[in-house]
């Protein structure tokens, strides 16, 4: 099972203009904004690793963005930020 803390998850608009080293990228859509202490909790639903998604963003990032629920994105997480463990016995 390959995890990764909310905080790992950049958002990019769904433009095709995606820029940076991850490499590690989904298409989604926004289901809710929640607030969550100092940041805005952003959860997706799409397909594969996307569904369920959360990602923790500025409010800053959150307006710029122009971030709101059914706005088309793309995730991405660094390989680096993921940690891999067995999957429990079913």
């Amino acid at each position: 099972v390959a995890v990764f803390p909310p905080n790992a998850v950049a958002v990019y608009p769904h433009d095709g203009e995606h820029r940076g080293s991850p490499r590690n990228t989904t298409d989604a859509v926004v289901s809710a904004l929640e607030p969550h202490g100092p940041v805005i909790r952003l959860r997706a639903e799409g397909d594969g690793w996307a569904h369920g998604l959360t990602a923790d963003l500025t409010p800053a990032a959150v307006a710029e963005l122009a971030l709101e629920p059914g706005s088309a994105v793309t995730l991405s997480v660094k390989a680096a930020t993921v940690a891999v463990h067995p999957a429990a016995a079913s």
